[in-house]
């Protein structure tokens, strides 16, 4: 390995699973960053008080580090007292912030210290908002904060830049390793939708749109992958589904937790992506869906305009607008110019280039001028 041009200390670095969403980031940007960057462990230290617990009012590393670097905003209150040591923070998304709502399912202490991590921001030394909107959203709150935020967005991983199976293919994997029924194989057509299931996300939206595209392909399936988010919003979906006359396993297929590889699977197997969200910080999910060649439709909200480019249709919150997409998605050949503009839209958006620019960062910040 390279001689380390930085050494970045991260707080609960144990915690970050490959596999998972920030973890998968972490990971591969480590990859390429190719030595020059060594991640090693920190710890948050917090007072041993129920309330104040989760709360961490100071950070510690070991003496070779260069910048403590946390991966996403929690615990960025403890960011106060880091002994001079300067501090990266990424920020995927303050929507916990701008859309109250979504706190309904945690309790009151869990929301403030979702809170107080927010504010911790300011003593950060540069925040690194994934996409314009977050950005501006940040320095709308922070003012104070807006000199020290770059931009960099998101990137697709390797998995959904280059995967190998058609989409007959593709079905077959998801019922035989993901727990999908076997008779996906054949569902046609077959709606995707990656997200959890909380107000913002608009579930209500989806269950509308997706009814008015029964009335129109009656063996249309709906599947839906992720974690509810809290199991409020599970319980909300399954009511509303099943007022509305959906059975699950037969018209909606639920796909909780998936690798990597069920995931590339049903990027594949959709016939279209998605997303009736209001607020998406970057929308990560559609990006994936273009690199992976399937057809998007997205809401005109939040960052998805920039994600998606002329690579996705962006359309208003609205059954109508929706369903007249869909359909357009739906009426297109498997390989189509828009296909084509998707994996090249976030062919752009590479692992290595967005490490750079991490790398420039960190030295910038330790090593100021």
């Amino acid at each position: 390995m390279k001689d380390a041009r930085v050494v970045a200390a991260v707080p609960e670095l144990d915690s970050y699973h490959p596999h998972s969403g920030i973890g998968r980031v972490l990971h591969n940007l480590s990859l390429h960053w190719n030595g020059h960057v060594r991640l090693a462990p920190a710890r948050f230290e917090a007072l041993p008080v129920p309330l104040l617990r989760n709360a961490p009012y100071r950070v510690r590393g070991s003496a070779e580090a260069d910048l403590f670097f946390l991966p996403k905003m929690t615990g960025a209150g403890a960011l106060r007292d880091t002994r001079g040591i300067p501090s990266v923070v990424i920020v995927h998304d303050i929507g916990i912030v701008d859309y109250p709502a979504d706190r309904a399912a945690i309790s009151w202490p869990a929301a403030q210290v979702v809170l107080y991590s927010f504010r911790g921001l300011r003593h950060a030394s540069c925040i690194i908002a994934v996409s314009e909107f977050t950005r501006s959203r940040l320095a709308h709150h922070l003012p104070e904060v807006a000199p020290r935020i770059e931009v960099i967005p998101n990137t697709v991983a390797p998995a959904f830049l280059s995967y190998p199976a058609s989409k007959g293919d593709a079905r077959a994997v998801l019922a035989a390793t993901a727990g999908v029924p076997e008779h996906v194989a054949s569902a046609d057509p077959l709606l995707l939708y990656v997200g959890s299931e909380t107000p913002r996300k608009n579930i209500p939206l989806l269950l509308e749109v997706f009814r008015a595209i029964k009335d129109r392909h009656p063996r249309a399936r709906l599947l839906k992958v992720g974690l509810a988010g809290g199991r409020v919003w599970r319980e909300r979906t399954l009511s509303l589904a099943r007022s509305m006359g959906f059975q699950f396993g037969r018209d909606i297929l639920l796909l909780q937790d998936a690798s990597d590889a069920s995931l590339a699977a049903a990027y594949r197997a959709a016939d279209v992506f998605v997303s009736t969200s209001l607020y998406e910080g970057y929308g990560l999910p559609a990006a994936e869906a273009l690199a992976m060649g399937t057809p998007v439709v997205v809401t005109n909200r939040a960052a998805f305009p920039e994600t998606v480019g002329r690579a996705g249709i962006v359309v208003e919150p609205e059954v109508a607008a929706f369903v007249r997409a869909v359909d357009e998605a739906l009426s297109e050949l498997p390989v189509t110019e828009r296909a084509r503009e998707g994996q090249a839209h976030t062919g752009t958006m590479s692992v290595s280039g967005a490490a750079d620019r991490y790398l420039e960062v960190f030295e910038r910040v330790v090593r100021p001028g």
